[in-house]
């Protein structure tokens, strides 16, 4: 009988509270200050096990990642031709291995391989 007998009320009791926007943040402060303990322990547990971090979510960052990834690639290629161009230039200058119509094979090589490079950045810049 008890707690049948105080149901009516606290249905009244809760659609007044509904009705008066007061009543309802006194309701949640209330809730909310109650809570307050066991929430502040749980975050102080968290800092005290994984340490203090914040996580920050910057819109277009996947954009400049992608962006960064493509310019070392394209940053990376450079440098390798530059390397060919460089080696190619060093056994043509002393016409070191073997030679194909007075011109060194190996010089040959590298100045093809380093023209297609070239070719291959100066196209990806022009692809964007």
């Amino acid at each position: 009988n008890g707690l049948l007998g105080k149901a009516p009320a606290a249905l009244k009791a809760s659609l007044s509270a509904d009705r008066d926007p007061l009543s309802r943040l006194q309701h949640e402060a209330l809730e909310t200050a109650t809570d307050l303990p066991a929430l502040a322990a749980r975050l102080l547990r968290q800092v005290r096990t994984e340490g203090f971090g914040i996580n920050v979510r910057i819109d277009g960052m996947r954009t400049l990642e992608e962006e960064l990834r493509r310019s070392s690639d394209k940053m990376s290629l450079a440098l390798v031709t530059l390397g060919l161009y460089i080696a190619a230039s060093l056994l043509m200058q002393h016409s070191l291995g073997p030679q194909l119509w007075g011109v060194p094979v190996l010089a040959l090589i590298g100045y093809v391989l380093a023209l297609l490079f070239t070719y291959r950045l100066v196209r990806r810049s022009t692809d964007r």
